[in-house]
This record gives C-alpha cells, structure tokens and sequence, in this order.
C-alpha cells in the first residue's frame, strides 16, 4: 500500500508505526530526503502539524483532572484583560469548546493572513503560522462582532486550538512546550517530542520540492501547530491512550478520548481526537511540507501511525483527505479486514518534446476570467496557476490526460482536425468546465 506512493512520487518518504499485543514494529519507505540519502525510521523526526492540537488538549485534561481549572471555565477567565472578553453573552466560549472545535470559531481569524499574501503557499503558510501572536487575539475580540458561528456544533478551527494553548500557557504560568513536556512526555518516556527539536531531513511539498520548516518563533498559537516528533514517541502515546490504566496519566488521557458531540452520522469529537462509531480513535496533522496521521482501535488495542515528509495530498480539498483515509486503511489491513480503497493516480511516461503542445491560456470561450488556468512548460514539466496563485504542476495520466497531486483534478486537452489542441475539459473537485485555448492572455 506504501511503496506504490514512494515509486509514484506521492511522498519522498514515510515510516509506518503498529502497536499491537503491546508489541511495537515499523515500516520504513523511502528517504528522509537529505543529501545521504537516509531512510528514515522510528527516531527520524517529522514536523507533525495539528496531531499538536491532541497534546494540546490532554494539557487541559490533566489540569482539568487536578483541579486546577474547569473545562467549563469561559476563555475570559484566563484570557488578558485588555482584551476585553466578559464571562458572560455571547463571546461566553469554554476551554472544552475549544479542544472539541465546538468554539464556533473560524478556522482561521480574518487577521491571520496579510495583503498579498498567497493562501496555499507552504512557506508563507508557515510564516503566519509562526509569527501570529497575542496582539492578534486582541485584535481579532476587539471587533463589535467577532465572526462566530453556532456554538456547541463542529467547526474546525485551528484559532480555537491555538487560543487553547495560549490560554493554558496563562493558566500554567508556564510556556506550552513545557506544560506538554512535563504533564506528558517524561511521565510516557517521550524524548523526542519537543517544539524545538530540528527535523530529521527537509520537508516537501505536494510536488516533491524542498520546503521551509514551521518553527515556533513567538508564535502565540503554537498548541494548534508546532510540535515534532518521532514514531517512536507517538506509538508510546498511542500505547498509552489505548491502556491509560497502565500509566501515571489515566485520568486526563480517559477523559481526553471520551467522545463528545456529533460532528456527523459516522463521528463524534473528542477533546483533540475524532472518535467514529467503530471505536476508532484517530487524529492526523500538516505543515507545509510533512503529514501524519493516527488511528488506534480501543477494543483491540491497536494503533497505527503514519508520517510522510511530504504534503501528501496538499493543503485542503479532497486529495488531501486520502491521507487519512490512507491511515485508516493500514488499520484495517493490521486488524486483518479489507482495506479502504484510496486512489492516488499513477503518473505516466510522457515525450518532453511533446510537451510543447499544450502551452496557452485556458478560459471560456465567451472570454470570461473563471476558470482560467495558463500552462507553461519549465524543466520539462507542465506548470499551471491553482488556487491563491500558487504554481502546481500537471501530472501526466495518459495521452492528453493530466492531473494535479494538490486536489482532485483533471485536465484533458481537446484537438482540432488539424491535431493541434484547442482546449480542454475540466473537473476539479466536482466542477466541470470546458474550456478554450488562446495563444495570449483574454483581455
């Protein structure tokens, strides 16, 4: 299931964990992508993306679990004072709320991107990411009205998460890294599970080029991003959440997986996991240039673990999701039931000089704007412009037929009688569109 995803390029490298019998083993494919050429294995470190956001809750169960605050307690209690947020009405939003994205938060706040910025570029999306601070908070309650949706239903919201983590810091009196250091890490012997510790070898995006890392920095929302680690450490913590009973840490890692609202007919949040109607617990995470992802089958007591430092899928749409369902296939298959069918196309073999073909601007033929994709060939690669400006390649899939390994989409070229091309014809993600070639841009 794995080497066909290395072979076609899909990930530079992976390693897969399973815990089962209380029995660890690993699975690595593969590079670390480094000059060596290394594989990778179990104490390789990968940027591990929003599975932080887990740690992040457990924090707040195990400060829960002691006493030391409620998960009832409303943001405002522990939040700054000049940010002017009241216990009460209808900012009134509890730590909980915050760990299940049941906050009614967006996903992100209005001021995290700034004026130009391209959206689904991996490295302006880490340098966000990484500078957001304090001031942003404030800034973002200081509006009369605050963009919150209905509270108590499922909105995924990396600005909930992030502001749990604040929050917890203040509580705490104690930066995050630590808190997740001390409350988590040495009492289940994870060594390298840190927001400092460098990765193993670069992270890549969907297209398989190099990217920047996402540190921390003075991020002030790094419980939704910023941890590292290992699959030595995660299969520790999975060990643990599947027996917590056998650790110093059952109270806070019970309450963590107890499942919550309905987020559909098949799941349920939790405080950090998705919990499905199966007894699978599981969370998965990106940065720009690394995913992983975990699934753990309570009634069996087995979990799998995956990471790949490579944007699997990119950043949002439906290829991005075949990760996970990626994860819970190699579940599947380790309980010794079918596996779930996951598609990622295979690229096929293609002339260069063959490329020159399909260079041009597509649009409608009636003149309009959207959809609009110019092509262009660079380093014997067909390039176009996806959504947020950002460059993506086109993949082939068979004569005339491409596609993009950063969503669902796919692009076959159309030839006249004269067997040059004329245009194409469009679906990406459901949306279908024919399209006409020009020669130069429609004013």
């Amino acid at each position: 299931m794995i080497q066909p995803l290395i072979d076609d390029g899909w990930s530079k490298g992976m390693i897969v964990g399973v815990v089962q019998n209380r029995k660890t083993s690993y699975f690595p494919f593969g590079s670390l992508g480094d000059q060596q050429g290394s594989k990778p294995d179990e104490n390789s470190v990968f940027e591990i993306g929003s599975v932080t956001k887990v740690f992040t809750s457990i924090v707040l169960a195990d400060m829960a679990a002691k006493g030391e605050l409620s998960l009832d307690d409303p943001i405002a209690k522990h939040a700054p004072k000049d940010w002017g947020l009241s216990e009460g009405g209808s900012r009134s939003i509890s730590l909980q709320s915050l760990a299940s994205h049941t906050s009614g938060l967006p996903f992100v706040p209005a001021n995290f991107w700034k004026e130009g910025d391209k959206i689904f570029d991996p490295n302006v999306g880490g340098k966000r990411w990484r500078e957001f601070s304090s001031r942003q908070f404030r800034e973002y309650f200081a509006r009369p009205v605050p963009p919150i949706g209905p509270k108590g239903s499922y909105v995924y919201s990396n600005l909930g998460a992030g502001l749990l983590g604040h929050l917890l810091e203040r509580a705490g009196e104690c930066r995050l890294d630590d808190l997740i250091e001390d409350r988590i890490c040495v009492p289940l012997g994870m060594k390298d599970t840190l927001f400092i510790l460098d990765p193993s070898g670069p992270g890549h995006n969907v297209d398989g080029m190099p990217v920047n890392f996402w540190p921390i920095g003075d991020s002030a929302i790094g419980g939704a991003f910023a941890l590292r680690s290992t699959c030595a450490d995660l299969l520790k913590f999975a060990a643990a959440t599947l027996e917590p009973e056998r650790t110093s840490m059952e109270k806070a890692l019970s309450l963590a997986r107890q499942p919550r609202i309905d987020i559909n007919e098949l799941e349920k949040t939790a405080l950090g996991w998705k919990v499905n109607k199966y007894g699978v617990v599981y969370t998965s995470g990106a940065t720009g240039g690394f995913r992983c992802s975990m699934f753990l089958h309570l009634k069996t007591r087995t979990a799998v673990v995956l990471l790949a430092n490579t944007q699997v899928g990119g950043v949002t749409g439906g290829r991005a999701a075949l990760f996970d369902g990626l994860g819970g296939s190699l579940l599947n298959v380790v309980l010794g039931a079918p596996p779930i069918e996951v598609s990622f196309p295979s690229p096929a073999s293609i002339d260069a000089e063959k490329l020159a073909d399909y260079p041009g601007y597509y649009s409608p033929e009636d003149g309009a704007s959207d959809p609009s994709f110019p092509i262009r060939v660079e380093k014997d690669a067909l390039i176009t412009v996806g959504p947020g400006g950002v460059e993506a390649r086109l993949w082939p899939a068979a004569e005339d037929v491409f596609f993009t390994r950063a969503y669902l989409a796919e692009l076959k070229f159309r030839r006249g009688e004269d067997g040059k091309v004329i245009g194409l014809d469009l679906d990406f993600e459901g949306r279908k569109a024919r399209l006409k070639r020009w020669d130069k841009k429609p004013e």
